[in-house]
């Protein structure tokens, strides 16, 4: 697993030492050694007496073992699985017809998934390519993959297909269907599937198995496969132990490959994930008990490291925060349904994540800010065509869970993404001060305003002082350009995560911080402060000014002079007045680009004012906006989801002189009703 080189790691080693103290050092050392001893001898999966002597003897025969798994798999996952009746009641005629639909899809060789969509005529895929760029990567030993080598293939796509939540899809259709005919043409789809996985995957062979966060992610699929298949009379016990074996494969490889690195992230924290999830299915072997109990000991503990004292996931991306807390809902639901729930500080800190979710959750749901990196990760895709950046179902799921899995009837995983949303709202949360998770929510009766008022971060971009915003009806206006792709076109990639394509100032050409390959940046200077913040206390109704103040010093070194960037927001009725002041020395060309959504059509009034209007659907007024300098449109792109790249409309000032250096801004909300 080749993630840099080895300078790099060692200069995060230092970093991670002075930060973290010598005992994270040493475990991240330890962990080094276990996954090496791993790959030199990987074990191979347990032959049918082995496997079965690995139980307490009460389940030590072949059909003793597959009951106590098929219900432990149902236990977990979903007690309302094999109830029909509840099924056909809360799920709409549409959603049925969705739900066989996309098993249809996957099962005739199409998946649509990251801006793509495969379509193998004779329904069985190459699990090993890159459907993008045509790449196969060889069968080669797990630890001798490289899939970062600048070749323009991006091995998310073989991995997306193999994280299998397909599962799902297959699974909720044979679950929903009315006779046994239709419920079992779809085994025979699950079980031919994973037969041709299982067959061109072997453990510890390929692409599939080089990243142990994919592991993580594929294990709790197929544990969930188990809870909706293994009553079909179509399926043999041999079948299903293989199937078991093989997961208990999985369970063996994470604990064995941890990504334990100086700098802890999701894809630790997904690892963690697989045991729990593994540990839970296997809880009466010795090996499965260690790893429920190693995984949710870690997942406690980086509740702790990881998430800001604010709620915020602290790789300082919306879309992998929305990640990091499906994880843990889950988590939570089915270590309670085990009787071995998350402790109550630990609970807390889920809450906060949740709270933040509330906080940068737009009036309507949809067109999530996405600040950071977004990779469209996801762990519970139940359609083809899920909103993945309309976070509301994930804010019913997390109310469901933290309200107690102990309600009756137990919390679903599947109901907030199947069921009709509720016309609901969520509490506005009130923000701490002085902000350390780094984002501001300027809210009130007409606007939605989100600020990046912090570091970098591990899967930030040069956004700092950037913003999206949104109307209260929920129309997105100024938007984040999004991430568009990560190996598949370095150009692309970084040039969607820089300075100048984001919502901030950029002075005389010159990142805020230089890129270190596609994920990382040289050092983070920005040394962001927020220096006025009225709004730890606000509720989102406020009538008077909401004001927030911050400034950066990643420029104080440039070549012309020193400049330090501040930016003031003032968030009042129907109005946002927007300031940028740069302070320092020497003269200095400053370009400010705000990127517009696509549904935004625009309207030259004048050199220094705006108006935009909005495209389709109802028009509830539109937005002028007016500045100290004239302003031009300029042609860009976004990126709504990965791998779809659109044209959009640019607003573009730019301001030359010797610093000082200030710009204004006007927006106001015009109502139909007052034109």
């Amino acid at each position: 697993m080749a993630y840099s080189t080895l300078a790099g790691r060692l200069k995060r080693l230092i970093t991670s030492l002075a930060e973290h103290g010598p005992g994270h050092v040493l475990e991240v050392l330890r962990q080094s050694r276990i996954r090496r001893a791993y790959a030199q001898h990987p074990p191979q999966l347990p032959d049918l007496a082995t496997f079965l002597d690995l139980f307490p003897e009460s389940y030590r025969t072949a059909e003793s073992c597959l009951n106590y798994l098929a219900g432990r798999s149902r236990a977990i996952v979903s007690p309302e699985l094999h109830h029909q009746a509840y099924l056909q009641d809360s799920l709409s005629d549409s959603t049925i017809q969705k739900i066989e639909r996309d098993a249809t899809l996957i099962s005739s060789g199409r998946f649509p998934a990251l801006g793509l969509c495969i379509n193998e005529s004779t329904g069985i895929f190459d699990w090993h390519r890159d459907y993008g760029s045509g790449k196969v990567w060889p069968r080669d030993p797990f630890h001798q993959i490289r899939f970062l080598e600048g070749d323009g293939a991006d091995v998310k796509y073989p991995w997306e297909l193999s994280r299998m939540y397909w599962i799902g899809w297959l699974g909720l259709a044979r679950a929903t269907a009315t006779t046994g005919q239709q419920k079992e043409k779809w085994s025979r789809e699950y079980q031919r599937l994973l037969d041709n996985w299982m067959q061109e995957n072997p453990i510890h062979v390929g692409v599939n198995w080089a990243m142990p966060m994919e592991v993580g992610i594929r294990g709790f699929w197929m544990m969930v496969g188990a809870a909706f298949f293994n009553d079909s009379p179509i399926i043999d016990g041999s079948w299903w132990l293989h199937y078991y074996s093989l997961l208990y494969g999985h369970g063996r490889y994470l604990l064995h490959n941890l990504e334990y690195f100086p700098n802890l992230t999701n894809h630790y924290i997904a690892n963690c994930f697989g045991l729990v999830v593994l540990g839970a299915l296997f809880y009466e072997t010795e090996e499965g008990k260690e790893w429920f109990n190693q995984g949710k000991k870690r997942m406690g503990r980086e509740l702790r490291r990881q998430v800001t004292s604010d709620g915020v996931h602290y790789e300082r991306s919306i879309s992998y925060h929305a990640l990091v807390l499906e994880m843990y809902l889950i988590t939570a639901c089915i270590t309670e349904r085990i009787g071995e729930g998350f402790a109550s500080e630990e609970i807390a800190i889920i809450q906060k994540m949740e709270s933040f979710l509330h906080t940068y959750l737009p009036p309507n749901g949809t067109d999530v800010p996405q600040l950071g990196d977004s990779d469209d990760g996801i762990i519970l895709r139940l359609t083809s065509d899920q909103d993945i950046y309309n976070h509301t179902p994930l804010a019913i799921f997390a109310q469901s869970v933290l309200q107690g899995a102990k309600t009756s009837p137990p919390t679903s995983l599947f109901a907030h993404q199947l069921t009709p949303l509720p016309q609901q709202t969520f509490n506005f949360e009130q923000q701490s001060s002085p902000l350390p998770g780094g984002f501001a929510t300027l809210r009130n009766h007409c606007w939605h305003l989100l600020a990046d008022v912090g570091p970098i971060g591990l899967h930030g971009n040069n956004d700092t002082l950037s913003f999206t915003l949104h109307t209260s009806d929920g129309r997105a206006w100024i938007i984040d350009p999004g991430t568009g792709c990560y190996t598949r076109d370095a150009e692309l990639r970084n040039a969607l995560r820089s300075t100048a394509a984001h919502n901030t100032p950029y002075i005389d050409g010159k990142e805020i911080a230089q890129f270190a390959g596609l994920w990382r940046v040289e050092s983070d200077q920005t040394e962001t402060e927020v220096t006025e913040w009225n709004g730890e206390n606000a509720s989102g109704e406020e009538k008077e000014a909401l004001i927030l103040v911050a400034q950066h010093h990643a420029y104080e070194s440039l070549p012309k002079g020193k400049i330090v960037v501040e930016r003031r927001w003032k968030v009042e009725g129907e109005t946002i007045a927007i300031a940028d002041r740069l302070t320092g020395s020497g003269k200095h060309r400053a370009t400010v680009r705000f990127t517009l959504h696509p549904n935004v059509r625009t309207e030259q009034v004048s050199e220094n004012d705006l108006k935009l209007t909005y495209r389709g659907g109802s028009q509830n007024g539109h937005l002028r906006i007016s500045f100290s300098h004239p302003a031009k449109l300029s042609e860009g792109f976004n990126s709504p989801s990965y791998g779809i790249i659109l044209p959009s409309t640019r607003i573009e000032i730019t301001v030359e002189g010797e610093a000082p250096l200030k710009i204004d801004y006007l927006c106001r909300f015009v109502s139909n009703l007052n034109e």
